[in-house]
Formats: structure tokens, C-alpha cells, sequence
């Protein structure tokens, strides 16, 4: 599948890490892109989809601000693979709403926290 010359995306079915997000944008950001690029992330409100949504932009943003431009990061795969689990292990434990919501503030407090180290 070539890509290359389509300039918008719609996700509809999010990844739970942001390199693969990244990924995907990639395909159709690259250099010799001559048209502006659009992305779409459709999700409903007030599901697991929407805090997974809000996690990845969180992610991505702490990735840019301690290493730079996504273009540039070459992730550590053992470090995404654990995030990944991270996520999951939230989704089926968590009893309810709350907690669902408390454990994902909890781990995105812990990557401010590895950001800033």
C-alpha cells in the first residue's frame, strides 16, 4: 500500500503506543509531502477509546519535549512493549470508572516523572 500521495488520515482504531500512531502519520507526512497534511482520530466520548486518545497525546507530547522531533526518535521496543502491558494491566483490573481513571493519572504521572530524569 503506497501512501505516499494522500494527504489525509483516519484512524479509527487507536493504537495503544505512540510510535505506532507516529507511524501511521508517517506514512503520508514524509519528505516530499506537497500537500497539507490532515489527521483524524475519531473516538466516542466517555469510553476507554477516549482516555487511551488523551494517554497517547500526553505521551507523544512528553516524547517531544525530552527528545525532540518525532521524525528523529528511534524508541526503545522493550520500553514501548511494557508501556503497552502497562495499559492493559489499567484496562481489565481497574473495577470501575474511577479507578480506571485514577490508575491512568497514575501512569501518566509516572512518565512525567521519567521525563524529567
Amino acid at each position: 500500500l503506497n501512501l505516499q500521495f494522500c494527504k489525509n488520515l483516519i484512524n479509527y482504531d487507536l493504537p495503544w503506543n505512540p510510535m505506532k500512531l507516529e507511524q501511521r502519520i508517517g506514512r503520508i507526512h514524509r519528505l516530499g509531502q506537497t500537500s497539507n497534511v490532515n489527521i483524524f482520530n475519531l473516538f466516542t466520548i466517555n469510553t476507554v477509546e477516549e482516555k487511551i486518545l488523551k494517554l497517547l497525546y500526553e505521551k507523544i507530547k512528553l516524547f517531544k519535549a525530552v527528545m525532540g522531533n518525532m521524525d528523529n526518535i528511534l524508541m526503545d521496543t522493550n520500553r514501548m512493549n511494557s508501556l503497552e502491558k502497562d495499559i492493559l494491566s489499567i484496562l481489565v483490573e481497574a473495577n470501575d470508572e474511577k479507578e480506571l481513571e485514577e490508575r491512568f493519572n497514575e501512569l501518566g504521572n509516572q512518565l512525567k516523572q521519567a521525563a524529567k530524569i
